[in-house]
């Protein structure tokens, strides 16, 4: 009687510490709404944040692949994109009120619109102000989503907002968070896919 006791006092504890271990920001009910709000309140306590990573960005007939890091600092950004031998290829950073693209070259352009100036320099504009809330797996509440839904394990699958389609393909969990690992972002001819190597919380 005492060893079955011991054992069950010894599964027990084996049981809380497995559950010790599960993502905080889990889903807990079906109501998403509630979800939404918990997981995108939590998540947006983290002001300081990077991933490190690759991108690949498919426009029309043209294809390039980068490694790219973002850093999140508050409502500041910087996205830094290099090539195969590590050389910076471009960097642009900013702030919700302006966004500063600066070249290879070390030449600066700046302007209040990203958009505008994404697409002078590259050809196409991606959105560095949804990033902010979309790598995390969350959507911005500067607007509405169109669509949302989710995967078995109760995460973000597919979220549409302005415009985007962004597919969540795979999670990893980075201290104990689970966080996007791979992620499919695609609007009318522009596709980008991101493979995250690190996040660094």
């Amino acid at each position: 009687m005492r060893r079955l006791l011991l054992l069950t006092a010894v599964l027990t504890l084996h049981a809380c510490s497995i559950l010790d271990l599960q993502d905080p920001f889990e889903k807990e009910s079906n109501n998403t709404s509630l979800y939404l709000q918990k997981r995108g309140a939590q998540l947006l306590d983290l002001q300081n944040w990077s991933i490190e990573g690759r991108v690949g960005f498919r426009f029309k007939n043209q294809a390039w692949h980068a490694s790219m890091y973002w850093e999140q600092q508050s409502s500041n950004f910087k996205l830094a994109l290099y090539d195969l031998f590590g050389r910076k290829i471009a960097e642009v950073f900013g702030d919700s009120h302006q966004t500063i693209l600066r070249t290879k070259e070390g030449e600066e352009y700046s302007a209040p619109d990203s958009q505008v100036l994404l697409r002078k320099y590259f050809g196409f504009s991606f959105p560095v102000h949804g990033m902010r809330y979309w790598l995390m797996g969350i959507s911005s509440p500067n607007s509405k989503v169109s669509e949302l839904s989710f995967n078995k394990s109760g995460l973000p699958d597919i979220l549409v907002q302005d415009g985007w389609r962004i597919s969540y393909i795979g999670y990893d969990v980075y201290q104990r968070i689970k966080l996007p690992s791979r992620i499919q972002f695609n609007k009318e001819n522009l596709e980008l896919k991101i493979a995250v190597k690190n996040w660094n919380l």
